[in-house]
């Protein structure tokens, strides 16, 4: 784990396997060719992910007893999900990103739920959102046309997470730059 002598900005994330990622990134390509692809930042493949909580800038400090709390605390078996359309997120009217969204699920809901309640004990405060799972595939820029829909159905893609993963994020000028700080495995494992 990486020494860390100032603020961390983390998060806590399902990473989409190499299997999912890369149907993903097939059902994105079409999109770019659309005239409003060059009012969005294309997010790169290896920073795709499924954010399960933001704690923003953090003491270092919190690191290695976080972990810990989640590794002990988080008995799931692997969770099955199931990405079901690519849209403008939160809505068209105020668009933020392009979603790669997840269907609605116990399991899933249920996680995100639990570390919620191990992150309020180290002292975040509560989130503000309800949680609504998806893959960030893309960030609109200002000047994104408003009300725009995405003409692009998509084959349901399934995958199934067997981690969380916790991530350090630093800004650059050319985006966020992600570095795993650790991995928590669940009980079972399968694969997808």
């Amino acid at each position: 784990m990486a020494d860390y002598s100032r603020p961390v900005r983390l998060f806590i994330a399902i990473k989409p396997t190499g299997n999912v990622l890369q149907k993903l990134v097939l059902s994105v390509a079409p999109m770019k060719a659309e005239p409003w692809a060059k009012q969005v930042r294309w997010i790169d493949p290896d920073n795709i992910h499924l954010t399960l909580r933001f704690l923003g800038n953090s003491d270092a400090d919190v690191i290695s007893d976080l972990c810990a709390a989640l590794e002990s605390r988080l008995l799931f078996n692997a969770i099955d999900y199931e990405i079901t359309e690519i849209t403008v997120f939160p809505s068209a009217r105020k668009p933020s990103v392009i979603a790669a969204l997840v269907s609605a699920s116990r399991e899933l809901t249920r996680l995100a739920g639990e570390v919620e309640e191990i992150v309020r004990e180290f002292g975040y405060r509560p989130e503000t959102k309800r949680f609504r799972g998806h893959f960030t595939v893309g960030r609109c820029r200002r000047g994104f046309p408003g009300e725009t829909a995405i003409p692009h159905p998509i084959k349901p893609i399934t995958g199934t997470a067997t981690e969380i993963i916790l991530y350090a994020s630093a800004t650059r000028r050319s985006g966020a730059v992600y570095a795993i700080l650790a991995r928590i495995g669940f009980v079972g494992r399968t694969g997808d």
